[in-house]
């Protein structure tokens, strides 16, 4: 989660599409893939002219990353940035096996915005939907933008969306398809829309599915139809839902010292699961698996203490598999960049990176629970010809950075000013910082 303070200047300043000379990744020198293991190359040859490579592509100066969207079949990270002063904005595309930028799209306008999930791929991996400027959105195809639609123009947060096949559905319950040239303003109010938050496209049952203030929700946007309606407890937080729409899960916060628990929903058949509690009392974080399960951390929380007994619980279909107790050792709150945490699973469900607070990244076997690795991956220093608050939430620490595994070799950890290649084995690939003018 962003800080406070760099919320309120995102929200009042934020405006965006940059300029600025290239960078080279530091360090430049290409380091030989790992002599063992599956390669992130596995994926697949690239298709012609998917997202084709630019040999100029360059990270805009003072462009400070928003979001973040793995790419569904080829090893590549995408990202939103923004330029408060400048009022510039890009998507940003980082080849993880070859650890370079492969592309750089500049735009005019806000570009991503400090709320989840605000950067989708189709699953085609040639479309990319974005925020722009504030309430808008625009489409990408193979690194040219086809299309904008403002779906709510009185709106000062960013639009929500999700897709549904060729048709994206926005928060603002609209079911629109973006094409060639689209600038479209022309949007009546939906009235009994939900006002979903961190939905899934559930492709079983065709609808929508998420959480609307307490509630679940299961909405045909076809048919413009609620099908699922599950009230849940008071004082509920939604935690999002897995990728494919399965299931969706919240915490259910609970007066101290009673523990926290989980609400899991079976999303394809709206049944609410029973109430999952943790190792530990005390909530802290949760990431979805590809394969639908996820982890927790929790910990233990002593009135005028530190935090301690950090606990990872991995849950299958609501069922607890296992644990790994991690002492005191405390996993980051995460950072700028809302899609990612301190908790990253790898593509085929069997490995999660753990990023601590002390910038060690753990990597553990999620069958088993045994720790397969330990390195040092510390965030970039911030260069000083930043903006002040953003320097400043940096020594405050809210800018620890996050962790994903970009690939099958390649762990990345991204801050709003940097992106990091690693390999499991702990060796940097390469590492990227936002320019800036001094």
């Amino acid at each position: 989660m962003r800080s406070f303070a760099a919320s309120l200047l995102t929200l009042s300043a934020l405006a965006l599409a940059c300029g600025g000379e290239p960078v080279e990744p530091v360090p430049a020198e290409p380091v030989p893939a790992p002599d063992e293991g599956p390669q992130s190359g596995d994926q697949g040859a690239v298709p012609p002219g998917m997202w084709p490579a630019q040999p100029d592509a360059a990270w805009p100066k003072g462009c400070l990353i928003e979001n973040a969207a793995l790419h569904p079949s080829q090893p590549w990270l995408a990202v939103a940035c923004s330029d408060v002063e400048e009022e510039n904005g890009a998507i940003l595309l980082f080849d993880l096996d070859a650890g370079t930028l492969r592309s750089a799209v500049r735009m005019q306008g806000w570009v991503g915005w400090n709320e989840a999930e605000l950067l989708r791929w189709h699953p085609d991996g040639r479309q990319l939907a974005s925020n722009v400027q504030t309430n808008g959105i625009v489409v990408f195809k193979d690194a040219q933008p086809i299309g904008h639609i403002f779906p709510d123009e009185t709106r000062d947060t960013g639009v929500g969306h999700v897709w549904t096949g060729e048709k994206l559905y926005t928060d603002t319950g609209h079911l629109v398809q973006v094409k060639q040239d689209d600038w479209r303003f022309d949007f009546e109010y939906k009235e009994g829309a939900p006002g979903f938050h961190h939905m899934r496209w559930n492709a079983v049952n065709q609808t929508v599915v998420g959480w609307e203030q307490s509630s679940f929700v299961s909405y045909d946007p076809v048919t413009e139809t609620r099908r699922v309606e599950l009230p849940i407890l008071p004082r509920s937080v939604h935690l999002g839902c897995s990728a494919d729409g399965h299931w969706c899960a919240g915490r259910q916060i609970r007066p101290h010292p009673a523990p926290d628990a989980l609400v899991l929903v079976n999303a394809t058949e709206g049944v609410l699961m029973p109430s999952l509690l943790l190792s530990r009392a005390h909530f802290r974080d949760l990431a979805w698996a590809p394969s639908g399960g996820f982890v927790t951390s929790s910990y233990v929380h002593t009135i005028g203490a530190p935090r301690s007994g950090f606990v990872l619980d991995i849950w299958q279909e609501g069922v607890l598999q296992r644990s790994m107790a991690l002492g005191d050792r405390e996993p980051s709150y995460g950072g700028a960049v809302e899609e990612l945490g301190a908790l990253a699973w790898s593509g085929d469900s069997e490995s999660l990176a753990v990023l601590l607070k002390s910038q060690e990244v753990l990597l553990f076997d999620a069958v088993t629970g045994q720790q397969t690795g330990e390195f040092l991956a510390p965030s970039a220093p911030v260069p000083p010809s930043l903006p002040s608050w953003y320097a400043r939430d940096e020594r405050d620490g809210s800018y620890e950075g996050t962790v994903s595994w970009g690939a099958p070799e390649r762990i990345v950890r991204v801050g709003g000013h940097f992106v990091s290649i690693w390999t499991p084995q702990g060796e940097k690939l390469a590492e990227f910082i936002v320019p800036t003018g001094g």
